[in-house]
């Protein structure tokens, strides 16, 4: 019997032997061996990835950003999350989420639209980006390690007050 001790950041995703038997779960081969025999077992390991989400806002902002996803992963990222960008510790500004073997392929992570904030970059490490609907599509393979920034810029108001002393109904161009 040979079983393979768990190791962080890697997936145990096929235990093969040419003889005898496996317990996948159990991440064990049980081999009978006699005279002259020759067996093979091939432990096949898979890393997992990792996706960090950054959240930029200019200015620095108490302001939460939502986002939503796609594809399997752990249950922050199916669940949809918050960020902000300023120094109050209670929502982060960056995420980083691990996907395990079972949970690998393509992503999607959308910015819910904001009143008052306009997105105006957003960057992925691999993939693509779609600024005017607000996404980054990823696909997670093996080992990789990708970085999303979504980048928000809090729009400007200009306010026009006229005061005419006294009260009049006369007319001012600008």
């Amino acid at each position: 019997t040979v079983t393979e001790g768990a190791l962080g950041g890697w997936s145990l995703t096929s235990l093969v032997c040419s003889a005898g038997s496996v317990d996948l779960a159990g991440r064990t081969a049980s081999v009978t061996l006699a005279a002259g025999d020759a067996v093979t077992c091939t432990f096949t390991n898979t890393k997992d990835a990792t996706l960090t989400i950054v959240k930029d806002a200019n200015p620095n902002d108490a302001q939460d950003f939502s986002f939503t996803t796609t594809g399997t992963g752990p249950a922050g990222f199916t669940a949809g999350f918050l960020e902000d960008d300023d120094a109050d510790g209670t929502l982060p500004s960056t995420r980083t989420f691990t996907f395990s073997s079972s949970q690998l392929g393509p992503k999607t992570v959308t910015e819910g639209a904001l009143s008052g904030w306009t997105l105006t970059n957003l960057v992925c490490t691999s993939g693509s980006v779609d600024i005017a609907n607000r996404t980054a599509s990823v696909t997670i393979a093996a080992g990789s390690a990708v970085t999303c920034t979504f980048t928000n810029t809090k729009d400007a108001t200009l306010t026009i007050v006229k005061d005419a002393n006294p009260n009049d109904a006369q007319d001012f161009s600008f």
